[in-house]
């Protein structure tokens, strides 16, 4: 079974404009700030208060002629979805997470929170290490048998830091020719 890792399409597109300080004092009381702070790690659902932001999408390097994605990766493993994505996507990722509605110069978008963690096969996934400490991820391999019937997934092994899909998402994102983001095989990044 292919596993991709999403994202986004180099720097062609704006990015959302919204960060996790402009809606965290919209929380309930008790809710521990940590756990906004670091929603996709702990797996947690905003949905029952979401404030429903007005937002921006804006321009990486000043180039205001961009265009705006229909889907792209926002914090950690979530995604920003146009209401055209989220038309042809809503009903097939529902059952993997949340929607979060937005408002970007009168028009609705929509994060997806995934809330769907799949297993590792850690005999096969290795951490780089660095004076002995862990620094970063070498290899990932999935469970297979636990990402069958996953469409997008995060795992926990990475923290929670990415998002990956099976052929089927992608498939449907390019059919639908929704722009804004990449599928790769090699689901970790080199950084060097």
């Amino acid at each position: 079974m292919t596993v991709f890792a999403i994202r986004n399409d180099g720097f062609d597109f704006q990015e959302l404009d919204l960060e996790i300080d402009d809606f965290i004092d919209s929380r309930p009381k008790g809710v521990d700030e940590n756990l906004v702070l670091d929603f996709s790690l702990e797996n947690y659902s905003m949905s029952s208060w979401w404030p429903t932001p007005d937002t921006e999408f804006v321009a990486i390097d000043d180039d205001a002629s961009a265009p705006i994605p229909d889907i792209c990766k926002w914090i950690d493993a979530s995604l920003v979805l146009s209401a055209k994505a989220h038309r042809i996507l809503g009903d097939t990722l529902k059952p993997f997470g949340e929607f979060l509605p937005l408002t970007i110069r009168s028009e609705e978008f929509y994060i997806f929170n995934c809330l769907t963690v799949a297993n590792v096969n850690e005999d096969l996934c290795e951490k780089n290490l660095y004076k002995g400490e862990e620094a970063g991820i070498k290899s990932l391999v999935f469970d297979e048998r636990d990402i069958v019937d996953k469409l997008v997934f995060k795992t926990v092994y990475d923290s929670c830091m990415d998002l990956y899909c099976s052929e089927r998402l992608k498939g449907i994102v390019q059919d639908y020719k929704l722009m804004g983001v990449v599928f790769s095989e090699k689901l970790v990044e080199d950084f060097n």
